[in-house]
């Protein structure tokens, strides 16, 4: 039977392979400074890979970094290797799906590694679990416009002007936001207010792109 990505951190964890897989829930010798050296990790880890391997804007590196960190991706990856047969739970506690226990473990087995083997072990994890092809092809499609914008108008210290209002369209609130940036002017809408800044964004970032 061949080895699993489990079986070779556990391996690569030693002695702290046990407090990497146990929940808060289950004891006082849990996982959640793991969890956090674990996510220094794994952010730099991503950093590393997008800044390396993709010719993205800043702000598209960084929506797409906030991707793949994500708690949806790691519990995702989390489900992937089967983390949750390691896992020590209170009582009373399940694991779902999508979530935060199966990242907090993913990032927790991560940190274990670092602890033991160093960067470069715990890079060659992250790399096989999350920096896979399907996972940056999904991180490349990702739209999260809000903040693509802000790291553009951070960097450039620009200083947009922006306003938000609403109004009644027979029984529906319609959600408008207004962004002005260096002569350029758009209005978004939406069903909500955060529907609105979106689309407000991405509309002023296609115009910037236009020149």
């Amino acid at each position: 039977m061949s080895e699993t990505i489990v079986d070779r951190m556990r391996a690569a964890a030693g002695d702290l392979w046990g407090r990497a897989m146990t929940h808060a829930s289950a004891g006082s010798e849990h996982n959640q400074r793991l969890e956090f050296l674990g996510n220094a990790v794994l952010n730099l880890a991503i950093a590393d890979h997008v800044h390396e391997h993709c010719s993205e804007r800043e702000g598209r590196l960084t929506v797409m970094t906030n991707f793949l960190r994500s708690d949806r991706v790691l519990s995702e990856v989390g489900m992937r290797i089967e983390i949750e047969k390691e896992l020590k739970l209170g009582n009373g506690v399940e694991v779902k799906a999508a979530s935060s226990i199966l990242a907090g473990a993913v990032e927790a087995a991560i940190g274990a590694v670092f602890e033991r083997n160093g960067y470069e072990a715990a890079r060659s994890f992250v790399e096989e679990m999350v920096l896979t092809p399907d996972l940056l092809q999904r991180a490349e499609e990702h739209q999260d416009p809000v903040t693509e914008l802000k790291e553009l108008v951070e960097a450039k210290r620009w200083k947009p002007a922006s306003r938000g209002f609403d109004e009644m369209l027979g029984e529906k609130r319609v959600f408008y936001r207004a962004i002005e940036l260096n002569g350029k002017a758009v209005l978004g809408m939406g069903s909500s207010k955060r529907a609105a800044e979106a689309q407000a964004a991405k509309l002023m970032l296609s115009a910037m792109n236009d020149g």
